[in-house]
């Protein structure tokens, strides 16, 4: 009972903020940097302003402050901004992405030196880079990458991740789950989000992970479009259960809709002896439930918010002041379970 209440709290909570948008090795740049190294060099670098205004300034139209991750990413940002002496125009594009190109326009003209931002549409986006970058306003981006119809870079920088790699990896973790646990088989349920593309590559990881691992004739995938969504993907998986009765693997593309395919599997008396859980991306609270032990509930992949905005703010500052450095640097996921949840919590 008292783990269907801290179930049910969390669901509660999480139904609250908005969908996500979306541990493979980080490639290091040529110059020897890690993404770590990047991040401390932020520290490092002296503001410049370019705009003749006495201080440099970062715009930040942010892709959804519903939810947790990029709150803690433009937090970060704002937390370098007080150190460093820049200022910070920040606002939310709510996962609308003509409203994020008109946070960008307004932007620009509102004097910033650099905008960083994760391209809530990267197709739609490329002709307003553009003129940011023609007006000397610096692009970093996160994330995704934009480029243009000859497949050439229309930003001056990217901080990419390394979805499908982190896939397999945690399709790996799962495979050793279902070795121990499940005679070896896979029976998962896919809550699928084909809308953005980093969540399409991780659950073909995953998937690839899993196959790898196990033989594909000992996994079976039954997918659904759980739309990001808490109460979403609450119903696919009832769905999904209903009309297979051998599920013992729940896959979400986020926390949001496998906390709602972890509530559809426990109302029908399923336990973490029947099934395990796994999800892209990760919250506080799932963290939480991990550590606690207590819920089917067992891996996410962490994609560390504070390590992602102080590379990009690196990369703006350098891009603004006209000094060199790499187009892209990728920043890698960490696998959170019970062995690597305290730690990762204490970051």
């Amino acid at each position: 009972m008292k783990k269907m209440k801290r179930l049910a709290f969390v669901v509660v909570m999480v139904m609250l903020a908005s969908i996500l948008f979306a541990c493979a090795p980080a490639e290091a740049p040529q110059d020897g940097n890690t993404p770590e190294d990047a991040a401390q060099g932020s520290v490092a670098v002296e503001a410049e302003d370019t705009n003749g205004d006495g201080i440099i300034k970062i715009g930040v139209p942010v892709f959804n402050l519903g939810h947790t991750y990029w709150v803690s990413w433009v937090d970060e940002i704002e937390k370098l901004a007080g150190e460093k002496g820049f200022e910070v125009i920040s606002a939310d594009s709510k996962f609308d992405a003509a409203k994020q190109v008109n946070l960008m326009e307004d932007m620009i003209a509102q004097g910033c030196d650099a905008i960083i931002l994760c391209p809530v549409d990267p197709g739609g986006v490329g002709v307003v880079i553009k003129e940011a970058e023609a007006a000397g306003v610096r692009v970093i981006l996160s994330d995704l990458d934009v480029v243009d119809g000859d497949g050439n870079h229309v930003a001056s920088g990217l901080v990419g991740i390394e979805t499908y790699e982190t896939g397999k990896l945690e399709g790996k973790w799962a495979a050793d789950y279902a070795k121990e646990h499940f005679d070896g088989k896979a029976n998962v349920a896919v809550l699928s989000y084909p809308a953005e593309q980093p969540c399409l590559d991780a659950e073909n990881g995953f998937l690839e992970g899993l196959k790898a691992e196990l033989g594909e004739e000992n996994v079976k995938a039954v997918i659904m479009n759980g739309q990001a969504e808490t109460e979403k993907g609450m119903t696919v998986t009832e769905n999904i259960l209903s009309a297979n009765d051998d599920i013992n693997m729940l896959w979400g593309a986020n926390v949001e809709c496998t906390l709602g395919g972890v509530a559809a599997m426990e109302s029908r008396g399923m336990t973490q002896e029947d099934a395990v859980a796994c999800a892209f991306y990760t919250n506080p609270d799932v963290m939480n439930l991990i550590q606690a032990d207590e819920s089917m509930f067992k891996v996410t992949m962490h994609l560390p918010p504070r390590i992602m905005a102080d590379t990009a703010v690196d990369m703006a500052l350098k891009a603004v002041k006209g000094e060199e450095f790499e187009y892209e640097i990728k920043v890698p996921f960490e696998l959170c379970d019970k062995t690597t949840v305290g730690s990762l919590m204490e970051e």
